[in-house]
């Protein structure tokens, strides 16, 4: 019975239990001072009482559940270390300002399913957004000589770039994020993803250029993390936003954390919204 309820949509769920919850303090109020349904009408029988509580139960159970959706669909604003911002549903590609875009710590641009996948955020980015895609691989090499703390070895006759570091690119900023092994395979760890995302407020600081940033749910993808079965999107939503407290920076413009509709419903709101009240 609990694996089923528990299969049960969370805000059905949670509509469900909250509508039992008041039922039951209303129930023990109407008990203690001694009142009940059939005072209302003293020829109702006991199971034509039931179906009224019950009708108005499954009343209360739908009236919270409109209301929990209603919520559910309002942007979750936070403020963290005096950064304005919201977390909502969208697309990155038509939201306004600085976006930043997933690569891996190469920098490959080739979308061949192989390499990058078509799919990815990267792939789309590159697919459907970069208008020449030469001009973007000399953006890539002159970025060596920008003043970032965060330099690239040549690994292999190759630039390998140290995970969080950023290449602005027109409305972009280019996050080395990921790892990418022989196989061709984009992969992280947690000690570094935290490090990533870390490195990555503080280079977003540096390339923003005061303009609003916008931001996907870094690693939601088809990134593979090491030593984990199966990502959690609400812990990788609650490290974006405990690595930019702990980072310290300040922006001067909005930060927008863009989700899909499908991460967007897949996450504990009441979960994010008591971790931003910390």
């Amino acid at each position: 019975m609990s694996r089923f309820f528990y299969r049960i949509p969370r805000t059905l769920r949670n509509s469900i239990t909250l509508a039992l919850a008041i039922i039951t303090v209303a129930s023990t109020i109407t008990g203690i001072i001694g009142f009940s349904i059939r005072d209302v009408d003293s020829k109702l029988t006991w199971w034509g009482s039931l179906l009224i509580l019950l009708g108005l139960y499954i009343l209360l159970v739908t009236v919270i559940y409109i209301v929990l959706k209603v919520v559910q669909k309002r942007p979750i604003r936070f403020s963290i270390n005096g950064n304005q911002g919201e977390i909502r549903k969208g697309n990155i590609f038509s939201t306004d300002g600085m976006k930043v875009i997933p690569f891996n710590e190469f920098y490959d641009t080739k979308v061949d399913d192989v390499i990058i996948s078509k799919k990815s955020l990267n792939g789309v980015f590159i697919s459907g957004y970069v208008k020449d895609i030469e001009h973007l691989k000399e953006r890539i090499i002159d970025a060596e000589n920008e003043p970032s703390s965060l330099k690239s070895e040549d690994i292999n006759g190759r630039k390998r770039y140290p995970l969080g570091r950023i290449i602005p690119y027109d409305e972009y900023l280019l996050l080395a994020f990921s790892h990418f092994n022989a196989n061709n395979e984009a992969h992280i760890d947690i000690a570094d993803y935290e490090r990533c995302l870390f490195q990555m407020w503080r280079e977003i600081r540096r390339t923003y250029s005061g303009k609003d940033v916008v931001l996907p749910l870094i690693g939601s993808g088809i990134t593979t993390f090491d030593g984990i079965l199966k990502k959690d999107n609400n812990d990788l939503l609650k490290c974006i936003l405990c690595t930019l407290r702990a980072s310290g920076v300040q922006l001067n413009s909005k930060i927008t954390i863009i989700l899909t509709d499908e991460v967007f419903n897949s996450i504990n709101q009441d979960s994010i919204r008591e971790e931003l009240k910390q």
